[in-house]
């Protein structure tokens, strides 16, 4: 490279997606269907970064982006889940009508490319 000449950019690291697994405080069958969520986003790819109770969970199932810019990943994540476990998965944006808030009770703001998928089981 000549003296002088400006170096050429690096192409910015893209962080992973990373997924928070939500299902109805109490329910075994929502822990253990997490369990399996948890593996197959694993093998996706897909840094898990917790698996957590909620209160209020949606009647379906449900993959949420918090970003737009990560709209993409959850729809591929969603169509992953539903080539393994059917069609009921719906891939829902930030602001959506009639669901509880994205990291409802979090103690620390979602990092980037966070994921979160709501699973209903009783």
């Amino acid at each position: 490279m000549p003296a002088g000449a400006p170096a050429a950019a690096q192409p910015a690291a893209v962080q992973p997606a990373a997924v928070l697994i939500r299902h109805r405080d109490g329910s075994a069958a929502g822990r253990e269907a997490a369990k399996r969520i948890a593996e197959e986003a694993r093998r996706a790819g897909v840094a898990v970064v917790g698996i957590r109770g909620a209160a209020l969970v949606p009647k379906g199932r449900e993959v949420r982006y918090l970003q737009g810019a990560d709209a993409g990943e959850a729809e591929r994540l969603a169509e992953r889940f539903r080539g393994r476990w059917g069609s009921a998965w719906e891939v829902r944006a930030p602001g959506s009508a009639a669901r509880p808030a994205p990291m409802a009770a979090a103690a620390r703001p979602a990092p980037a490319h966070t994921l979160e998928v709501w699973l209903p089981h009783r």
